[in-house]
């Protein structure tokens, strides 16, 4: 799996928060769920999709779902 640097400015930002000698654990712990649901998305960003029908309220519709095996995200 190769490794990718996240450069983007608002994770940047939350990071140096986080490094503040004065964040309560309250804080430190709301940015590190932020930063998470973050790196989840740039984490998710290729995922292959596959187009199906569905039918919609004004008809049959066609919407996007992600191919493959079902994932699941962890914390740790």
């Amino acid at each position: 799996m190769p490794i990718r640097e996240i450069r983007h400015p608002l994770i940047r930002h939350k990071l140096g928060l986080m490094r503040r000698a004065d964040i309560s654990t309250k804080n430190f712990r709301e940015l590190a769920q932020e930063v998470g649901a973050l790196l989840t998305y740039e984490a998710t960003s290729d995922l292959t999709l596959e187009t199906y029908e569905i039918e919609g309220w004004s008809g049959p519709v066609q919407v996007e779902k992600i191919a493959g095996k079902k994932i699941t995200v962890v914390p740790i």
